[in-house]
């Protein structure tokens, strides 16, 4: 039961996801501001449509772009597109639930805090039976896989990193980095972490973490939920770690 559980929140397409499509046919966004129709406040909402564009070529105002170098056309190819129910999720927005200005608004505040999106924009509009409203996402990815390298040969040190904000489309953030120390008596060290957002649509954030060289071990899990929006009602955050370090005592005496 719990491993279904944590599937069902961490990877797996949560139930109701089939309300949110990925819409092909949205009405052109402006660039600035909302497209707010005001004979849709007030109405339920039947279904959320999203779009992902994607980080290089497109924008918000002109989605038909597309990159025009082979190294475009290769970094959106080796990019893994947020998947759309992770919009809905981040949004916060429910079917059936009245449609507000404040929760379109709080929701485009919301997708762009993400560091996996670029931009995004929230519209709304009628459904064809004039009796419920749609709410229209567009948001551009943000290229999430990134690196960094620290050399200083004369001391022959050096370190690599990676890390990948979005891994899987899934809005996860996977991290990892290594040290080299060559001078005498200096140990190889090793990182390694994995933060989970928005666990079940409820912003509570899980974050795992690895230390490890061979004087000092530390491993910790972290959970936290911190005032995300002005509907926030409750926060709180826990913490449990654990780690190795050796004690040295002087024994000359």
């Amino acid at each position: 039961r719990v491993t279904r559980w944590l599937h069902r929140a961490l990877l797996i397409v949560p139930p109701g996801a089939d309300t949110v499509s990925l819409g092909t046919q949205l009405p052109t966004l402006p660039p600035t501001g909302y497209r707010i129709y005001t004979n849709t406040i007030g109405l339920p909402i039947a279904n959320i449509e999203v779009d992902v564009l994607d980080p290089i070529g497109p924008s918000l105002a002109h989605p038909e772009l597309r990159p025009k170098t082979w190294v475009g056309k290769a970094a959106n190819w080796l990019h893994r597109s947020t998947r759309p129910w992770v919009i809905a999720d981040v949004a916060q927005i429910d079917t059936l639930a009245t449609l507000s200005v404040e929760r379109l608004r709080e929701a485009e505040r919301l997708l762009r805090l993400q560091p996996y999106i670029l931009d995004a924009r929230v519209g709304a509009a009628r459904n064809r039976t004039r009796d419920s409203a749609r709410v229209l996402v567009r948001v551009q990815d943000r290229w999430s896989l990134n690196g960094t390298v620290d050399a200083d040969p004369g001391q022959r040190r050096f370190s690599i990193g990676l890390q990948d904000v979005n891994f899987l489309g899934y809005g996860h953030t996977l991290s990892g980095r290594y040290w080299y120390d060559g001078r005498p008596g200096m140990p190889e060290a090793y990182q390694a972490g994995y933060l989970v957002p928005n666990i079940g649509r409820s912003f509570i954030t899980a974050r795992a973490d690895y230390f490890y060289d061979s004087l000092f071990t530390r491993a910790s899990l972290d959970a936290t939920r911190d005032f995300f929006s002005i509907f926030t009602r409750w926060a709180y955050g826990a913490r449990l770690a654990h780690q190795r370090q050796p004690v040295f005592l002087d024994t000359t005496e």
